[in-house]
């Protein structure tokens, strides 16, 4: 089954961590994504800019040591939402392409997918000027959209979502919502995490729910919150971001 993991995530970052200390420099550390499958039905397809990994701690120590060494006291915290990562590509405003994450380099094309997501418009424009840009996004699939693709509930919303984004015919792309934490706009820079978050949901993207985080302490208290909520959310989760 696409998608479908041979183990838990808990299991795999404790594998991970084991590796890292046992050899530093083996190349699997340095893998983003996975690559396309070479059986794919999909369209291979290279992306403009690529996709890289995020840092990940696991305690509130190593949390609060990062952000010490980091020199910066403010922070945009949101939500990890528990999907796939792809990337959409605006010329004159139009979505011209949609590439799923792959390897970072190299991705499947899902655009005639994408083209039904919910949050991703297929034009997009600020008055009368076209958006010309990339924006990343994650793809997911919502509690509440779950249950109409699998009353049973009987495979994880993350898995039936990815299945669902790589479809070669498009069925049921319209239950996928995409929401945008990311942007490369053509002719603008963005000073702050949350200025760039504000522009996507100017533009019309879906964005996730964030919070601008003054000190170390907001962050963990928004950290915590989410914590206690995590069975209540609309979506599936796999922990916060926070991004100086």
């Amino acid at each position: 089954y696409r998608a479908e993991p041979v183990v838990t995530d808990r299991e795999y970052d404790a594998l991970e961590d084991e590796l890292r200390l046992l050899a530093p420099d083996d190349p699997v550390l340095k893998l983003v994504g996975a690559p396309v499958p070479p059986d794919s039905m999909l369209t291979k397809a290279t992306h403009r800019i690529p996709m890289g990994s995020q840092s990940k701690v696991n305690s509130i120590e190593e949390f609060k040591t990062w952000h010490e060494k980091s020199a910066h006291a403010a922070l945009h915290g949101s939500l990890k939402g528990d999907g796939a990562s792809a990337a959409a590509y605006y010329e004159d405003g139009h979505l011209t392409q949609c590439i799923s994450r792959g390897d970072g380099s190299v991705g499947e094309d899902i655009t005639a997918n994408a083209l039904k997501f919910q949050g991703l418009p297929a034009y997009v424009a600020d008055g009368d000027r076209a958006f010309n840009g990339a924006v990343r996004i994650e793809v997911i699939l919502t509690v509440a959209d779950w249950g109409i693709v699998d009353p049973a509930r009987s495979k994880n919303p993350r898995n039936a979502g990815a299945g669902i984004m790589g479809r070669k015919n498009g069925h049921q792309s319209e239950l996928l919502t995409a929401f945008a934490f990311d942007l490369d706009e053509q002719g603008r820079e963005f000073p702050t995490e949350s200025s760039k978050t504000d522009r996507l949901a100017e533009l019309g993207f879906g964005v996730i729910r964030h919070q601008l985080c003054t000190t170390t302490e907001e962050a963990i208290a928004f950290y915590e919150q989410v914590v206690t909520q995590r069975d209540s959310l609309p979506i599936w989760i796999d922990g916060v971001v926070l991004k100086v």
